[in-house]
């Protein structure tokens, strides 16, 4: 027998198209990843996006939806907006 509860409560098990699944409120969504020049950020959120480093240190701050990393050395960054956090690549 099929398990029919699997997947996100309240959404289709197969949405036709994108419209039928709701991203949550406070959703993030930053690409390229791995990026070489810049980020773009997808969010609703009003808060400050701030770029850290691996080590926690504060790099960047900005209210802008694109940040240039071109002058970045390669690594692992964090993305914060709010309470959201996403693992940025740096090649």
């Amino acid at each position: 027998m099929p398990n029919y509860e699997l997947g996100i409560s309240g959404q289709p098990c197969w949405p036709l198209n994108n419209n039928e699944i709701d991203k949550p409120e406070n959703y993030l969504e930053v690409y390229p990843n791995p990026a070489r020049s810049v980020i773009i950020i997808k969010t609703e959120s009003k808060e400050k996006r701030e770029l850290y480093n691996s080590l926690g240190q504060l790099l960047f701050s900005t209210k802008s939806n694109q940040i240039d990393v071109s002058f970045y050395s390669e690594g692992v960054y964090y993305l914060k907006v709010g309470e959201q956090v996403q693992k940025v690549l740096i090649d």
